[in-house]
């Protein structure tokens, strides 16, 4: 999920618990993510460690976070669990692959696939409407089992059987693809064929062919995957120019791109709804008061690319934390998602986490930072920049760079060399340089690039829901040598440099 809900400027979305939400807490403007895909990016935010720490990628199958580099590091619930002395329990998706039992939840959670009723409901399909109740869906049902545990939490503590704080996660699946939704959140929204395109359906002027990726899960969907010979052949055959006008090339595209704008939206008023009925179950319990709430997405998306990018699309996130203690409010201030561990160890009144030295494969320490001086002071000093990644496969002689863009990211059981997109958003730019790396050793190699990027976010309104500031790279522009070569030194000395003093 991307930050475009009303609480961002995002006029268009319904999405009035969320707005409450964010109306009675910290709403963060400018939050990235480590890695705009799912497995990784839960990893990064879970134990507080980037992708260069654990060496977590890509999504694998059967691949799980422990598999990687880092195995024995401290997630976030297990801290409140075994330091904090908290009930833990957790429902949906929130690790990927994984439960992570024993080590984070207090009791068995469920598997998150357990609920396999996506193929009944059309699983083969990009975006259905179905006129069911919510809890006929998987996302309705983790919200019942949170429901269900709040209430139980509530009548504990009146009774005074079991008086510890609670620790919940509540992992939904939507808006991720596919796109089914329950019919009335469909009906909020206008037809597809009003649903407008977006404001720049074209890829980035001058932009690398690396830094796009047309979305594989898309392709995976029986309705959706005849469409793709032609996108394919628009961007490896100059003759359909892809860069004018390939979103356009007949209507069945636009018909699609409406159609999973469209549902792309309901699902996220579907969401919507089912944090409206933890919140009110935490208010029914007298707990809310009492309760930090988090909301946050995974990663961005764009309709049709999907997530796989470092574009602002991919990488920018909602991130609203209503902490009772605090008055609400709003920062621009640039933040990471390996910056809410120790967040939220600071606002509960856990001791600190340290910040992990250069290498360090301690169990328990952060790659981020506590943002708990900004719900006092939203407008002051803080980090210069933001900084993510995404891999792509190595190019081969057998089939070329970059034909394989269509191929799965590397994986690192592999050890094959790669190409790793290094980005850094500051206040005024995102700058992208896109170099070989080897996944091995997480080394990249600066001085071997296949290609950089270069967008100018000044005239950027914040907050803004559209994310229409990336239409062209600036990176061969005259005049802008010294910008572009500060970035670069900024990019290499990596996110330690950044920190606020």
């Amino acid at each position: 999920m991307r930050a475009e809900l009303g609480t961002y400027g995002a006029t268009h979305m319904i999405t009035p618990h969320l707005d409450a939400l964010a109306q009675d807490g910290m709403v963060f403007e400018r939050a990235y993510v480590a890695i705009s895909l799912c497995m990784p990016s839960r990893t990064a935010f879970l134990t507080s460690r980037r992708p260069a720490t654990t060496h977590n990628f890509v999504i694998a199958p059967n691949e799980q976070w422990r598999q990687t580099k880092g195995p024995n590091a401290t997630t976030l619930p297990e801290f409140f669990k075994t330091v904090g002395g908290y009930r833990t329990y957790g429902m949906g998706k929130i690790f990927h692959g994984t439960t992570d039992e024993p080590y984070s939840w207090s009791a068995e959670m469920g598997d998150y696939y357990d609920w396999d009723n996506w193929t009944q409901y059309g699983n083969s399909m990009t975006y259905k409407c179905f006129d069911v109740p919510d809890n006929n869906l998987g996302d309705g049902i983790f919200a019942d089992r949170a429901v269900n545990w709040i209430n139980m939490f509530g009548a504990d503590q009146a009774n005074g059987s079991d008086t510890r704080p609670f620790f919940m996660g509540v992992g939904f699946h939507r808006p991720h693809i596919p796109y089914l939704v329950p019919k009335r959140y469909c009906d909020m929204y206008p037809p597809a064929d009003e649903i407008p395109l977006a404001a720049n359906p074209f890829k980035p002027e001058g932009m690398p062919d690396v830094a796009y990726s047309v979305s594989a899960g898309l392709r995976n969907f029986q309705d959706c995957a005849p469409l793709f010979e032609n996108v394919s052949k628009c961007y490896d055959d100059p003759s359909w120019a892809f860069s004018n006008r390939c979103y356009m090339v007949n209507g069945t595209l636009k018909t699609m791109a409406q159609n999973v704008r469209r549902n792309y939206w309901a699902a996220i008023s579907y969401i919507d709804a089912q944090v409206g009925r933890i919140v009110q179950a935490l208010k029914d319990n007298n707990l809310y008061d009492n309760t930090i709430v988090l909301f946050m997405g995974d990663h961005g998306v764009c309709t049709c690319t999907g997530r796989s990018t470092n574009f602002e699309h991919g990488t920018r996130i909602p991130l609203i934390i209503r902490d009772p203690s605090h008055t609400p409010a709003r920062t621009a201030a640039l933040v990471e998602t390996v910056d809410i561990y120790p967040t939220l160890v600071d606002l509960a009144g856990l001791p600190s986490l340290e910040t992990c030295a250069p290498g360090s494969m301690a169990a328990l320490c952060t790659e981020g930072f506590s943002m708990r001086p900004l719900f006092t002071d939203p407008t002051r000093a803080w980090k210069s920049a933001a900084f993510s990644q995404y891999a792509r496969p190595a190019p081969s002689p057998d089939n070329g760079f970059p034909a394989d863009l269509f191929s799965p990211p590397l994986h690192v059981a592999g050890h094959r060399e790669g190409v790793m997109g290094f980005t850094i958003r500051t206040n005024t730019y995102r700058y992208t340089n896109w170099v070989w790396f080897d996944p091995a050793s997480a080394t990249p190699h600066w001085n071997m690039s296949w290609g950089e990027e270069l967008y100018n976010h000044t005239a950027q309104p914040v907050p803004d829901g559209l994310f229409n500031n990336e239409n062209i790279n600036l990176i061969d522009q005259p005049g802008l040598e010294p910008i572009i070569d500060k970035l670069r030194q900024a990019l290499q000395a990596g996110w330690r440099a950044a920190l606020p003093s």
